[in-house]
């Protein structure tokens, strides 16, 4: 719901958090919908915390899952896809960071439960 309204009804609020959003859902039609529509937004003084809950197999991290084929990770495997597609476009100026609950990572680029900055917004 959060995804949603950031995406078509942006001017609504100037803060956003999206909790474990569904965005594999409809096989990921929202996600794909991201990479159009947020890329034509200039999002300056709005901010987004994306919430990502620990859904992986134990024996998994993230390096792992992301690289993960199967239907079991593609919850995840979607919200880490969203947190990519921010991380790399920053022409948006959209202010985001995220957390990462209880996870062995596997990779420096991601949260043990600590939320990490990830601003994109420009000086």
């Amino acid at each position: 719901m959060a995804i949603n309204t950031l995406l078509k009804h942006s001017s609504v609020f100037s803060a956003y958090a999206a909790l474990d959003p569904s965005m594999s859902y409809d096989r990921e039609k929202q996600l794909k919908q991201v990479n159009v529509l947020l890329s034509a937004k200039h999002l300056s003084g709005k901010t987004l915390f994306l919430g990502i809950a620990n859904t992986m197999n134990p024996e998994m991290d993230t390096v792992q899952v992301k690289s993960d084929n199967s239907s079991i990770t593609n919850h995840i495997r979607s919200i880490f896809k969203l947190k990519d597609f921010l991380t790399s476009d920053p022409d948006t100026h959209l202010r985001w960071t995220y957390g990462l609950s209880g996870a062995t990572t596997g990779s420096a680029d991601e949260s043990d439960g600590i939320y990490v900055s990830a601003a994109k917004e420009s000086g």
